[in-house]
């Protein structure tokens, strides 16, 4: 956990940059200073996107510190609620959470939304920043933490991955439906792109929270909305792994089970 010391000079210099003005991102070093503002214009909102854009891809990848300068610049060009969450996104990942946290602050000015209030609510039980994702053992409850934050930024891919290790830690119920919401969306994503390789490998690593038992009946809807998307790369590709995804009451077929192309 950082030093109480180093939190609160992050933190003033949150409140300084703020008071200076309002529009202004944060820095992406350590630098200190002033952040020059570009207003928003009628053409900035576009190349503000292309940013966005940019920096999603950058935070697909696993980048996400080339992802906070394009976020960065997004929110210079013309700020919103969604460049500033995927902005809190990225720094989170970087290890910067009490920018991350104002990050979402912003977001959550400019379009109120419980989840990103959730995820403020998060950041201020976890410590004030003390979620040291990388740097050491990361706790059962840094990872949903981490979780929230990076869903709530757009980076659904890490997200899914923090709660199946939430799963793993901790194989209750609730655990396993947080993973087979965020699955169910990002498997939608993979059969409109038509990237049925990417949806069998989502689809294998969330067996084990699809044959988890006592989901009720939210459980049971994304279970079965699910293998209509694992039906949809059967059908696409022969090649995609069969017998993988369980219905209700049905046994989880082991990934030894799998044939060796599909390992």
């Amino acid at each position: 956990m950082k030093p109480i010391l180093a939190v609160c000079a992050a933190l003033a210099a949150v409140s300084a940059g703020l008071a200076a003005d309002p529009y202004a991102p944060l820095a992406v070093t350590s630098q200190t200073g002033t952040v020059p503002s570009v207003l928003p214009t009628d053409g900035n909102p576009v190349l503000s996107g292309k940013y966005l854009q940019a920096g999603l891809s950058d935070l697909s990848k696993g980048l996400p510190g080339p992802a906070v300068q394009a976020f960065n610049d997004s929110v210079r060009l013309c700020p919103t609620s969604e460049n500033y969450r995927a902005l809190g996104t990225a720094l989170f990942e970087v290890g910067d959470e009490p920018k991350a946290k104002w990050a979402f602050e912003q977001a959550q000015l400019l379009k109120p939304d419980p989840k990103i209030q959730a995820v403020i609510q998060a950041l201020d039980a976890s410590g004030k920043g003390g979620v040291e994702l990388g740097k050491g053992t990361v706790g059962y409850q840094d990872l949903l933490t981490s979780a929230g934050v990076k869903a709530a930024g757009g980076d659904t891919q890490g997200a899914l991955k923090d709660y199946l290790a939430a799963f793993k830690a901790q194989p209750v119920p609730e655990n396993a439906k947080a993973c087979l919401r965020l699955a169910a969306g990002i498997l939608d994503a993979d059969i409109a792109d038509k990237n049925m390789k990417k949806a069998a490998e989502d689809l294998r690593a969330i067996q084990g929270p699809l044959g988890s038992a006592g989901l009720g009946p939210e459980g049971a809807e994304l279970v079965s909305r699910i293998d209509k998307s694992a039906g949809a790369v059967q059908r696409f590709d022969e090649g995609a792994p069969t017998g993988v995804i369980v219905g209700p009451g049905a046994e989880p077929q082991r990934p030894e089970s799998l044939s060796p192309q599909d390992r």
